[in-house]
Formats: C-alpha cells, structure tokens, sequence
C-alpha cells in the first residue's frame, strides 16, 4: 500500500527505491484528484503542472532507467484528457492508460490517439472481444490491458489477446 500513494510524497525516492529493487517500470495516477472538481471535463494549468511534477521528480532522480506509465482511471472527458497526454509527451511516457471516461467510444479514443504522442492503453474494464475488436479496428489503442474477470475469464482473455496481436503488429 505504501507504494500506492508513495508517489505523491516523494515520486523520485519511491523511483531510487524500485530501481535499486531491480523494478524496470512503475505507474502512478497523480491527475485523479482534479477530476472532481469539473467532473474530469477540465484540467486547469496549476492542475495540470502540480500532477507532472511527480513525473518530472522520478526522471530528476532516476532518469531513464525506469518506464513510467501514467493511469488515468476513466476520469477525463476528451479535452482534459489530451491535454494531459500532450503535456507527458516530453517526460517519455510509456503509457496513458484508461485516459477518457467512455473507454468503450472508439471515435473519441482514436481521436485523442491522433492528438498525442503518448500511447494509448485500454481497457481493463472491457467485457468481451466486441468491445476490444471495435477500439482496435477504429486504431484507439496501442497497447490493450484486460482483466480477466472483466472481459469474460481466460477463453476470452485469450481471444482478445489474438485480436490485439492480429491489429497491433
């Protein structure tokens, strides 16, 4: 649990702790807290620059010797959300993950993949290969993330996982 909200107290020390634990990525979900305020449809620039700064402390104090993924809890309407993955472009994000409220609206997901260099990760609260086929044929996502109990157990885990293969070479 620690490490859960480790992040928020010191992000470049929790950083220094798992690299030197043989960790090679971490994730951290620092946006969560502003979404409520506007019910995730707006993001203002204090906002945004208080939850880089964990971000920008883990690369001051580990540089790149850890991937960094950023969760963003289906939280964000689609502006917000780009403008939270614009702003990580330069911080070398592995992932956004789960960036908009509706995971399941691929035109707005692939819109917000268009706008951004940040991969898009999705959905580990999808149910089932139709939900999953539709973001992959519409290219709103480059990286899929299930959870088994969710998206049907593992016959359809692993069907799911041959259509992200087949879209995702």
């Amino acid at each position: 649990y620690d490490d859960q909200v480790a992040f928020m107290r010191d992000a470049g020390k929790l950083a220094e702790s798992l690299v030197s634990e043989g960790f090679t990525a971490m994730k951290i979900w620092p946006f969560d807290d502003f979404a409520a305020a506007s019910g995730g449809h707006l993001i203002t620039l204090p906002q945004l620059k208080e939850g880089l700064e964990p971000f920008r402390k883990i690369r001051q104090a580990v540089g790149d010797q850890i991937e960094v993924m950023c969760e963003l809890h289906s939280l964000w309407g689609s502006h917000a959300a780009t403008r939270i993955c614009r702003a990580l472009e330069d911080l070398g994000i592995f992932w956004a993950e789960d960036p908009i409220a509706k995971m399941d609206d691929a035109r707005a997901l692939a819109d917000l993949r268009r706008q951004t260099r940040v991969p898009v990760c999705g959905s580990e609260t999808l149910a089932g290969t139709v939900a999953f086929r539709d973001l992959l044929a519409a290219g709103a996502l480059d990286v899929v993330m299930l959870d088994l109990a969710w998206c049907g157990g593992l016959s359809e885990g692993r069907k799911i996982a041959a259509l992200a293969e087949t879209y995702l070479k």
